[in-house]
């Protein structure tokens, strides 16, 4: 398991099968902490992975820098606030990934960097009102880019049929369409947890 908190430092990496192989090697990079492997359940060829480091400077080394071969492959970013379903308004939870069967939805969301305060505000304020409604969904973390260029929503759920039956809601609906008028691009999909690395 992979534990979530405000502040956490990440790379998310949306070319898998390149480095979810080579996480055997990263896991012994000095501030690895761990990762979660990612498979689309639309697109079984497509994976993402979740890598927690210590710190920025740790994940740039280990991954080869900003100019490295990987560097157009994953996103460095910083969980800006975890809630969980047990308390919606406690934006300082901690969210554990799991292997046990749940999903993810997880949206990559590129914005002008200016905008990223005002679409952070809107997923915070939605998630206040309409978390508590929705059963399926066990918990959700933002995280923002550290160049303010991405913001990543990850949305906890008991199951790929819950999830779909939230995204049908009306009030997600508007909600999805606030979110659009502010951020240039948005790629929704959902994944199941295939594997957790820890340090070695």
């Amino acid at each position: 398991m992979l534990t979530i908190m405000r502040g956490a430092v990440a790379v998310l990496s949306m070319e898998p099968d390149d480095l979810s192989a080579r996480l055997d090697t990263l896991c012994s990079a000095p501030g690895f902490i761990g990762a979660v492997v990612h498979r689309a359940l639309d697109d079984p060829g497509k994976t993402l992975t979740y890598m927690r480091w210590s710190d920025a400077n740790a994940a740039m080394m280990a991954l080869g820098g900003a100019d490295g071969p990987d560097a157009a492959s994953f996103v460095l970013i910083e969980a800006t606030n975890v809630r969980l379903a047990t308390a919606p308004n406690d934006h300082e939870g901690a969210m554990t990934l799991k292997d046990d069967g749940t999903v993810a939805l997880i949206v990559l969301m590129e914005l002008e960097p200016t905008r990223s305060a005002e679409l952070l505000d809107e997923l915070n304020t939605a998630t206040d009102s309409l978390l508590p409604a929705f059963g399926a969904v066990l918990g959700v973390t933002f995280h923002r880019s550290l160049d303010g260029i991405h913001v990543i929503e990850y949305l906890q759920a008991e199951s790929a049929e819950g999830m779909k039956a939230v995204q049908e809601q009306p009030d997600i609906k508007e909600h999805e369409s606030r979110v659009q008028q502010i951020a240039r691009s948005l790629h929704p999909d959902l994944y199941r947890v295939e594997r957790i690395v820890g340090a070695s």
